[in-house]
């Protein structure tokens, strides 16, 4: 899943600090997938999720699934629509847009590098849709860097995560990568923990890039860059955080230039700082969550 760096290059409509509406784990599916309600009651919904006050709109993934056949068309329906809305959408993938299901056509999963094409794909029939995935966006001195950043699972924590988290149950890889016979197999944590090195090396590069041209980042994740803080006070010392969180305090400790992270993936909203690093999240989670601080109209400055 490695690619060459793009960057793309933004002008703000307005001088000075600069505006994000930041969003993530809207999973639309559970709204565009309600048999009892219209496009037009959707689109309702959908609008009284996101109401914006910012010319820029981050989404940290776990937006929809796309790797199914209603899904890909709410996605494509949903990127359009915010398209529509914002100057420019910054998107990420979570793990669900990478859930697949099996195609009563060819008897076969989409494969996560299919799903990432799709996605691609997708994005790039907005011209103001940026797709993150280790790609970087420049807007006057901000670099904007993303990646869905698997976390590092403890190697003594791998069967038990493996059979608890939905992810190694839903999300496929090509068996034989290569082959013209279409067969996938489940990932695996050696596979997401091999994603997680790619994801992570991309940022450190991107970020000793920036320092090097005097430039402040933002980076954008799906997978939280601490532990602390970051998920719901539940699951302090869960056997399975590593699967939702990593330990990248060294990182912020000794990269000044990183001047915001925003992430998703734990449905807990949190606004706190780390190492002089504003690390951020405003997670909309199921309808059903317990609770959340969600907030529909809220934007960060840069």
């Amino acid at each position: 899943m490695s690619r060459d760096l793009e960057l793309s290059q933004l002008s703000p409509i307005l001088p000075g600090r600069l505006r994000f509406q930041v969003v993530s784990d809207l999973h639309i599916e559970t709204i565009c997938g309600h048999r009892s309600l219209t496009r037009d009651e959707i689109e309702d919904r959908i609008n009284a999720i996101i109401v914006p006050s910012a010319p820029f709109l981050i989404l940290a993934g776990d937006i929809g699934c796309p790797g199914s056949l209603p899904g890909e068309e709410h996605y494509r329906w949903f990127l359009g629509l915010q398209s529509s809305r914002f100057q420019a959408v910054f998107l990420i993938a979570g793990n669900h847009e990478y859930y697949s299901e099996i195609s009563g056509v060819t008897g076969t999963y989409l494969t996560a590098p299919e799903i990432h094409q799709l996605i691609k794909s997708i994005a790039d029939s907005f011209p103001n849709v940026y797709y993150l995935d280790r790609k970087a966006v420049l807007i006057d001195d901000l670099r904007i860097i993303g990646a869905t950043l698997w976390s590092d699972i403890h190697s003594e924590r791998e069967a038990q995560v493996e059979a608890c988290v939905a992810d190694y149950r839903r999300i496929h890889v090509p068996m034989y990568p290569g082959s013209k016979f279409p067969s996938s197999r489940p990932v695996t944590v050696k596979d997401t923990r091999i994603w997680h090195r790619y994801d992570l090396k991309y940022l450190r590069r991107q970020v000793k890039i920036a320092e090097a041209n005097n430039q402040d980042v933002l980076v954008v994740t799906h997978h939280a860059p601490v532990h602390d803080g970051t998920s719901h006070p539940s699951h302090a010392g869960s056997a399975l955080m590593s699967a939702f969180s990593n330990d990248l305090r060294a990182l912020l400790a000794d990269s000044p230039a990183i001047k915001l992270w925003v992430f998703g993936h734990t449905h807990h909203c949190c606004d706190m700082v780390v190492h002089d690093t504003r690390v951020y999240a405003n997670q909309h989670g199921y309808c059903n969550d317990r609770e959340s601080d969600y907030r529909n109209d809220t934007y960060v400055e840069i």
